[in-house]
């Protein structure tokens, strides 16, 4: 989160504060087994609703249709693709071709 107040903090648009919060947030985001970063990230949903930092009013859902010649196309909490370490594989040839 930005410490001036005037430039954007998207990932935390409400500007909330706590240290403990900001420890699970930041061992989720370097976690790299999914099941724990998921749980890392329920931890700290569930400590800004308990602190009534803020109301959700709607739940958004994506969903993402990714080839299977498509590869490392990482998931986020935010949704936010970052394709630097995604590939793609060529296909194979068709059998007998």
């Amino acid at each position: 989160m930005p410490q001036n107040y005037q430039e954007r903090s998207n990932i935390n648009l409400g500007r909330f504060k706590n240290r403990t919060f900001d420890s699970l947030f930041t061992a989720a985001k370097a976690e790299p087994d999914k099941r724990k970063r998921y749980k890392l990230f329920s931890q700290a949903e569930r400590m800004i609703l308990n602190e009534a930092a803020f109301m959700p009013l709607f739940y958004d859902e994506n969903f993402r249709l990714v080839q299977k010649y498509a590869h490392n196309l990482e998931e986020n909490p935010l949704n936010y693709v970052d394709m630097r370490t995604t590939y793609i594989t060529p296909a194979k040839a068709k059998a007998g071709k």
